[in-house]
């Protein structure tokens, strides 16, 4: 292990967005050390998880039209290898519900998320709410249904412990059910360009995983990896300019762009990565 990035935070930035998702960069970031046998960074001394709940707690959410956009890539990506139709589905981090929204859509017969932002929860429709709780990892050890999938998509770099997270996740799953996680790869091409201008160097997260790091992950919890794959996100013009890492005076110039410039969809792959693994029997 090597230290690599000492803390930069300025606390005097944070705002209510700051442990909001799909928020502008910030670019401040906890100490980071790097694994020296899979290179990913992680925080030798994390926030504790009481600490983040309260912070996801109490963050606000703006991200609705981001969240669907988001969900239709996941589900696209689970279905190169799993089937939604018939599944039950535990989202963890659920955000507006947009994502077990989109399996309902697409034949799921049971949906249910966890998500810590109030704001989130009551951003999503009435039908969705009754499948949402209000809760974080630690809610989930409470869970004793069984679901064929639980998934984790851009969270397990914010959980305090990884390990953690998939023994609660496991301990969620039917028999032959599958974990699935979407998350950042810091080796990906454009974040080795952007180095630390990189949106991934965020005050939230605890650690920033490699592919290599994210698969010995799901080894350790005696996952067997089915599928590793990097994937496209579509989004509107708009919201990737909110990512873009330049000075607030620029991004100005171009957030005032004609609107049917701004919202047409463009899909770029920015280093997201999917991993999805079965119980090893």
């Amino acid at each position: 292990m090597s230290s690599v990035l000492p803390q930069k935070i300025d606390r005097s930035l944070l705002t209510e967005f700051s442990y909001a998702s799909r928020k502008p960069p910030e670019l401040m970031h906890l100490e980071l050390w790097k694994c020296t046998k899979c290179a990913t960074l992680y925080c030798p001394r994390p926030d504790s998880q009481t600490f983040l709940a309260d912070e996801y707690g109490s963050a606000a959410y703006d991200s609705g039209e981001e969240a669907v956009d988001a969900a239709v890539a996941y589900a696209d990506n689970l279905e190169k290898l799993v089937n939604l139709k018939d599944m039950s589905v535990l989202d963890v981090g659920a955000g507006d519900g947009a994502f077990i929204s989109e399996c309902q859509r697409r034949g799921a017969n049971k949906i249910f998320g966890i998500e810590p932002s109030k704001a989130a929860i009551d951003s999503a429709s009435n039908e969705i709410q009754s499948h949402l709780k209000l809760g974080t990892l630690d809610n989930v050890i409470a869970i004793s249904e069984k679901f064929d999938l639980a998934t984790l998509f851009m969270t397990v770099e914010h959980v305090a412990d990884p390990n953690d997270a998939f023994a609660s996740l496991k301990n969620c799953l039917s028999t032959n059910g599958r974990i699935a996680i979407v998350c950042h790869n810091r080796l990906s091409f454009v974040n080795r360009v952007l180095r630390t201008k990189s949106p991934i160097f965020d005050i939230e997260h605890q650690q920033i995983f490699s592919k290599k790091g994210i698969v010995f992950l799901f080894q350790r919890m005696d996952m067997d990896v089915e599928y590793v794959r990097s994937f496209k996100n579509t989004y509107s013009l708009q919201y990737w300019i909110r990512l873009l890492p330049i000075p607030k005076s620029f991004r100005g110039l171009l957030e005032h762009l004609p609107s049917v410039i701004l919202q047409k969809k463009v899909s770029l792959n920015v280093g997201n990565i999917m991993i999805i693994g079965c119980v090893r029997n």
